[in-house]
């Protein structure tokens, strides 16, 4: 029974690919396109977070722009990745991928901070990358943030 057991579990293992140890495990590329990025302006949520943005309702109250023209929530959902308040220029944020694993809707987010020798703007920033995809795959969505520091 334990071997069965063994050899079932090293089939799934080798079946799939090793994910458990790839940074980004295996499945289905989601296409996506970037309404807007960067860092240079104060969007309504000021905060720290990933969001999803399902209505121009929650636009409004979560970016505090006007709604872009080519966005139409009937066929489209919004994923906002925010870094928040920086006090200096230097960091970024990136929505690098999105996969369909599973059941899921994986979104990878590559959020980056200068190290402590690099020259920057001493201006607050507030880094952001905001996308948009097909409404059919916006079920169980969860982000995978990637923090990594970027030596000059």
């Amino acid at each position: 029974m334990k071997a069965l057991v063994f050899a079932v579990l090293l089939s799934a293992v080798l079946l799939s690919g090793c994910s458990a140890l790839s940074p980004q495990p295996l499945g289905n590329d989601i296409q996506f396109s970037t309404i807007t990025k960067g860092d240079g302006i104060q969007l309504s949520y000021t905060g720290e977070a990933n969001l999803v943005i399902k209505s121009p309702g929650e636009w409004i109250a979560n970016i505090g722009q006007r709604l872009p023209p080519t966005l139409n929530f009937s066929n489209e959902v919004v994923i906002a990745a925010l870094y928040g308040e920086k006090p200096h220029g230097g960091y970024n944020m990136d929505i690098t991928s999105i996969r369909r694993v599973g059941g899921n809707t994986v979104v990878f987010v590559n959020r980056v901070a200068p190290g402590p020798t690099c020259f920057n703007n001493q201006s607050a920033t507030w880094p952001y990358d905001i996308i948009k995809i097909n409404r059919t795959y916006a079920v169980n969505i969860i982000f995978q943030n990637n923090d990594s520091v970027k030596n000059c």
